[in-house]
């Protein structure tokens, strides 16, 4: 299950202040960079099974701590929404997970199993409201991740029948799911680099 998110400052009892642990951001960075080399090598398969074409332009993640910083802000307040004004991508999901690493790990999954069911495609690549979060983790000139994971005691709230529940929000910069843009560039990978990428890995641009 599984939807997005607001802001707030301030450490306070509600809030976390230590984050994720280093190895917690390593798993972060390391698994969005997984599934967007698969993409940008031709390996992602679609609904219907159909293999997305390769990217040219796609970009390796780097993780962000201010993103972080953001993300755990917004969660400490346990509200299943977006905020109304936001210059980041943004990914929001609600979990049963009682630790840090099985929360990321299902939400990642979620957000990226949406491919299953994207409407587009092969060769028409946009953003589309049902599969946003995969977008969002596929947007190819995304090159920054930040999560922050919140324990929430304050359920039921919209449609999410349960008391207890892990808050998992990921913000991503510069935003995707941008209206009047393609998700990537089609093209054999790392053929279309942003002239600051100074190297391929595994498909993906590194700046």
């Amino acid at each position: 299950m599984k939807l997005l998110v607001a802001l707030t400052t301030v450490c306070s009892v509600a809030l976390r202040c230590d984050g994720l642990t280093d190895s917690e951001r390593q798993y972060v960075v390391d698994l969005h960079n997984q599934f967007r080399s698969q993409m940008a090598l031709g390996q992602a398969a679609g609904y219907g099974g159909f293999l997305f074409p390769q990217a040219s332009d796609m970009q390796k993640f780097q993780y962000d701590l201010t993103l972080e910083a953001e993300a755990q802000s917004w969660a400490a307040n346990c509200i299943y929404q977006h905020p109304t004004v936001l210059d980041y991508g943004q990914n929001l999901a609600q979990s049963f997970a009682t630790d840090d690493m099985t929360a990321l790990n299902d939400s990642m999954y979620a957000w990226w199993t949406e491919i299953s069911i994207y409407p587009y495609g092969p060769q028409v690549l946009v953003f589309s409201h049902e599969t946003g979060h995969f977008t969002q983790m596929a947007w190819a000139n995304s090159n920054r991740v930040g999560c922050a994971v919140q324990f929430c005691t304050n359920g039921p709230q919209n449609g999410w029948n349960f008391d207890n529940y892990a808050l998992t929000i990921c913000d991503y910069s510069p935003p995707g799911n941008v209206l009047t843009e393609p998700l990537y560039l089609i093209g054999p990978a790392c053929s279309n680099c942003p002239s600051l990428a100074d190297q391929c890995s595994n498909g993906l641009c590194v700046t």
